[in-house]
């Protein structure tokens, strides 16, 4: 699967607020640590996948909302499929934000759910 990273060379991005790119880039990291996925922008929003591994995907992925990202890219690398980042070119929308202490609880809660679900590929290996 080919997905978009703002964070990866060659990307371009534009309008981002300092405070929206550490929350950003904080909770990308917690995703990292917690799927032990590796990659560097879960939530850019920009996904290529191959017909049939779509669906092998998409018919497990219980997570709604923010974290919803986060259980796609976790349950693709648990089944093996390649992920590549490619850079992007991205521009911040007026009215898209998030609300920093409400919904990195909520987000917390998502992170949880999906490593109990999904579990990490770390965790997995070792067993």
């Amino acid at each position: 699967m080919a997905l978009g990273s703002r964070r990866v060379a060659g990307s371009q991005v534009e309008g981002f607020s300092v405070s929206g790119a550490l929350a950003h880039g904080g909770f990308s990291r917690l995703a990292r640590i917690v799927t032990a996925v590796p990659v560097e922008d879960f939530q850019c929003g920009f996904k290529a996948f191959r017909g049939p591994v779509a669906k092998a995907v998409f018919d497990r992925v219980e997570e709604p909302g923010f974290a919803f990202d986060v259980e796609v890219l976790a349950l693709a690398h648990q089944m093996g499929y390649r992920i590549v980042e490619v850079p992007v070119r991205w521009r911040a929308m007026s009215g898209s934000h998030i609300r920093l202490l409400a919904d990195s609880v909520g987000m917390l809660v998502q992170l949880a759910r999906i490593r109990r679900r999904v579990g990490s590929v770390r965790s997995r290996r070792r067993a």
